[in-house]
């Protein structure tokens, strides 16, 4: 049995590890979160398999399991989770076996509940399940919910070397999400102050950076695992801006992909155009862009309600504070986006080998104009104290 990590805080991941023996793995760190009873057990169909498994390692004898089956690409929502949320009384733990969307609907189920909740990833893509954080809806529209990440996480090492492709593909794009993420944190201390702690997230961005040159599955895993608890002691809790693009991606391109397979595109395509913005030092010569006509362009294309995503942009912003402080920080964020950016074509390259066919992709997925024009849309709407935010309000991106 391999251990990636221990943690001691409070509330958070207690114990994540990557076990040989996946029975004894699933036992011991469910005895340690609840010795005994009652546990309702959450899977999507398609991994049935998997919760069969994890059922069948716990000794029946000490719990009772109630069993809650999803249908294959449920879509995480408040009605998902009411099942779950409305289970026993005497239910005092939760097991999700699945990927981020079966997580999502777990994590807020539980935080409804206030109980625990144990994940056992079908995939090396554990990085978004591990966040304390549910994302509850579909693109522009989705509901964020700050929520208490997993007590442990018990992976299979057969399962994380066994995975398709696309379950890599899913992980490497979560990972690169969370690179860019880190990179941005990092920016948003020089030009708004700390609000995280800083060597936890250039721990996190270098754990990932880390991951992007492999493609195993379980070496994919064991970094997701290691970047989560890292995320964890920095005290990062929401999702950056490539994860949340993604979404937009995953909602208008409606290929099949789901949103961590989109967020490797979405990282690279938004890592560019932070680079270019920031390369530009014309800066002082725009206007702010008309953030209500954007948000109104996102709703007609991911058919969202205008009136709700009108309502959640901020108003107001100091423009002149974070001109300021921008051109004072610039050429200090282009060489962090300059040095992250070397290797990007080899890792491009690496995403789409993982495919067995990264043709069948190419007719589907959205045009390299499309995605510039998404991503001028998406910059416009960012909240205003993040760094998509600050470049768009310095119109650096021009909105076309």
């Amino acid at each position: 049995m391999e251990f990636i990590g221990k943690s001691e805080e409070k509330v958070g991941i207690k114990r994540a590890v990557i076990g040989e023996d996946f029975s004894q793995t699933v036992l011991a760190l469910t005895e340690e979160i609840l010795p005994s009873g009652h546990i309702a057990l959450a899977f999507a169909q398609e991994d049935t398999a998997l919760a069969n498994r994890t059922e069948a390692a716990l000794n029946l004898q000490k719990y009772k399991i109630g069993r809650y089956s999803y249908a294959s690409g449920t879509t995480p929502s408040r009605e998902a989770a009411e099942d779950l949320e409305n289970c026993p009384e005497s239910v005092r733990l939760l097991i999700c076996c699945g990927e981020a969307d079966m997580a999502d609907i777990v994590k807020f189920a539980a935080w409804r509940r206030g109980i625990p909740w144990l994940l056992v990833p079908s995939s090396p893509d554990i990085l978004p399940c591990a966040l304390p954080l549910a994302v509850l809806g579909w693109g522009a529209s989705a509901e964020r919910v700050e929520c208490a990440p997993p007590a442990a996480i018990a992976a299979c090492e057969g399962y994380m070397n066994g995975c398709s492709g696309r379950g890599k593909a899913a992980a490497y794009g979560s990972l690169a999400a969370e690179r860019l993420h880190c990179l941005e944190l990092r920016c948003e201390e020089l030009l708004f102050g700390a609000r995280t702690d800083r060597l936890g997230v250039k721990e996190a961005g270098e754990l990932c950076a880390s991951a992007l040159e492999c493609d195993e599955g379980v070496r994919l895993a064991e970094f997701s695992l290691k970047a989560a608890l890292a995320l964890q002691r920095a005290g990062v809790k929401g999702e950056g801006s490539a994860r949340s693009f993604a979404r937009i991606l995953a909602c208008v391109s409606d290929d099949g992909r789901s949103v961590s397979e989109n967020c490797f595109v979405a990282a690279r395509v938004l890592g560019e155009m932070f680079s270019k913005a920031l390369a530009f030092e014309g800066r002082d010569v725009f206007i702010p862009p008309d953030r209500v006509a954007m948000a109104s362009s996102l709703a007609r294309l991911c058919g969202a309600d205008k009136s709700s995503l009108v309502a959640k942009l901020e108003k107001g912003g100091d423009f002149e504070r974070t001109a300021y402080v921008f051109g004072e920080y610039r050429e200090d964020m282009l060489e962090m986006f300059k040095a992250a950016g070397k290797g990007s074509r080899v890792r491009a390259r690496r995403f789409r080998r993982m495919y067995e066919d990264a043709g069948f992709w190419l007719g589907k997925y959205v045009r390299p104009k499309d995605l510039i024009r998404l991503a001028d849309i998406f910059l416009a709407v960012a909240p205003r104290k993040s760094l998509a935010g600050a470049i768009a309000d310095m119109n650096l991106w021009g909105v076309s």
